[in-house]
């Protein structure tokens, strides 16, 4: 493979998870990152706008990709294939919440994280000691 920008700083097929991602920047990052062909995983501490948000971006990235293909019927290209995107209800303000996270993290990812962006808001959890 030939190094230049494109692919250099390529997130396609990359595993992502970001904390605080059902609303806000947030979930403008994990857009962000799904739209480049990552596949992500939206946490917050509400399931429901964790579901919500995901849908949101499944729907974007579905007429993305209705548009590629009008644009690859007329010129012959393939279109490329939609990420996976992912949500959890976790609460990572406790040692046992990020334990919890971590885990499923692994597990749908088989073992490979990327990319984490830590954006959850609480910043008020356990006492380390």
């Amino acid at each position: 493979m030939t190094m230049n920008a494109s692919n250099l700083f390529s997130v396609a097929g990359k595993n992502v998870l970001i904390t605080g991602s059902s609303r806000g920047i947030g979930l403008m990052i994990a857009s962000g990152y799904a739209s480049a062909g990552a596949n992500v995983l939206l946490t917050s501490r509400d399931e429901s706008a964790c579901r919500e948000a995901a849908q949101s971006i499944i729907k974007r990235l579905e007429e993305e990709q209705s548009n590629l293909k009008a644009v690859s019927n007329s010129n012959n290209s393939t279109p490329k294939l939609l990420p996976g995107v992912h949500y959890i209800q976790s609460n990572v303000s406790t040692r046992q919440g990020c334990k919890d996270l971590a885990s499923h993290a692994n597990k749908l990812f088989n073992g490979r994280l990327d990319v984490l962006v830590n954006n959850a808001g609480a910043s008020w959890g356990e006492d380390p000691y």
